[in-house]
């Protein structure tokens, strides 16, 4: 088992690997992107990621871990492949054109006792229809492992949450199971637990699913707050004061690549229509689009107030604090929105270091030139700039901490 193929070097399969890479196993990284293999190859992959880019250096120094093309023969293959979705009538369907791709391209390099592990977001059933596509085509092969495991990691703190996070792995049998475990535990800190694939397919997608539920409550709090003239976060302070109740903190939406994304794999399948998780996707798109109206309602204001159009610096356009990972963001969202609907508007993330659509500033320029602040995205770094909050009069913060 000492010989490792990751399928995708993306934001899961890149830590991965070099992760896995430093426990000493012999990792090989495969991705059908060209230009990512090149810039991994040469070492100068462009990663925020903390303590990524130098993990990266240390391991293709050491030569423990290489890049290719194609995959390559190994004991254990990880399958870490995007699994978009494609709305249809407004209702997300999973696309795994990427995993079944990947599996295809496994399929030639696979002997007796091979382990593949698939750590893709994926419908709950899908190992085991894998299953049958690699006993259907490889009829030769009498053992093949095959496991299921999600991954369980926040961007901004990728590589500890890798090693210190409990996992869930689940297997096709037990021997599967219990050979997931052993490659996990060179370098998984955290408890293992073993299960079906079922279960630990579905894990995934309730966990995240809890979490956009819970997050739309807390949208839908606020917007209510905001019709009686109540300060949310107050309100939030003291409801959790009550010792069984624990709201969590509204935002501007809900974005990611997993929370807005997983509860429609769920949602897709059920047939109780998955009721709660479908409004709570309504709420939390709901919120972004309200946020969107309050945003252009300042402008208004300030723009009858000036006799003038306001030059306008929009605050934040990831889909959290302190990271330069946009997907799925409603910060992104609504800013898009407002530049189609006014003329001057300058962007500021200190994380994102260029978008194909938008032109970015740093925040100091901004400061200078524009009459109003929009906050969607409170990074540290806004709220460290002691010039930002001195424009107490022209910031308007919707994060709503």
């Amino acid at each position: 088992m000492n010989k490792v193929c990751i399928v995708g070097l993306g934001y899961i399969g890149l830590p991965t690997a070099v992760v896995a890479a430093k426990s000493g196993l012999q990792v090989a990284g495969f991705d059908t992107d060209n230009d990512l293999i090149k810039a991994i190859q040469k070492n100068k992959l462009d990663v925020s990621e903390p303590g990524l880019a130098e993990l990266l250096s240390d391991q293709l120094k050491e030569k423990n871990f290489t890049v290719h093309d194609t995959p390559t023969i190994a004991d254990v293959y990880v399958v870490c492949v995007p699994t978009p979705l494609n709305f249809i009538n407004n209702v997300g369907k999973p696309d795994l054109k990427y995993v079944f791709d990947a599996i295809e391209s496994l399929l030639p390099l696979l002997k007796e006792k091979d382990l593949i592990i698939i750590e893709s977001t994926c419908p709950v059933g899908t190992t085991d229809i894998i299953s049958k596509i690699i006993k259907s085509k490889r009829s030769d092969i009498k053992h093949t492992h095959l496991a299921y495991c999600p991954e369980r990691i926040l961007p901004g703190n990728a590589l500890f949450e890798l090693i210190n996070n409990g996992r869930i792995v689940g297997g096709i049998n037990k021997a599967s199971a219990r050979n997931a475990k052993l490659f996990y535990k060179n370098f998984v800190k955290g408890k293992i637990h073993l299960s079906d694939t079922k279960t630990a397919e579905m894990c995934k997608l309730v966990e995240n699913s809890y979490r956009d539920v819970n997050i739309a409550f807390a949208n839908e709090i606020s917007m209510i707050a905001s019709e009686f003239g109540v300060n949310t976060s107050q309100l939030i302070k003291f409801a959790n004061m009550h010792p069984r109740v624990s709201i969590l903190q509204p935002g501007v939406g809900v974005g990611g690549h997993c929370l807005p994304i997983d509860p429609w794999f769920l949602i897709d399948q059920t047939k109780t229509d998955g009721l709660l998780m479908k409004s709570a996707r309504q709420v939390n798109k709901k919120k972004t689009y309200w946020t969107e109206i309050q945003v252009q309602a300042v402008i208004d204001r300030v723009r009858k107030k000036l006799g003038r159009t306001p030059k306008i610096a929009v605050l934040g356009i990831t889909y959290k604090p302190n990271t330069e990972d946009y997907r799925e963001s409603p910060a992104l969202d609504i800013c898009i929105s407002l530049m189609k609907k006014n003329k001057f508007i300058k962007i500021v993330d200190p994380h994102v270091k260029k978008h194909l659509l938008l032109e970015l500033v740093e925040l100091d320029d901004a400061i200078d030139t524009c009459d109003i602040f929009i906050m969607l995205v409170p990074h540290k770094a806004f709220n460290m700039s002691k010039k930002l909050m001195s424009k107490t009069n022209q910031l308007y913060d919707f994060c709503e901490r």
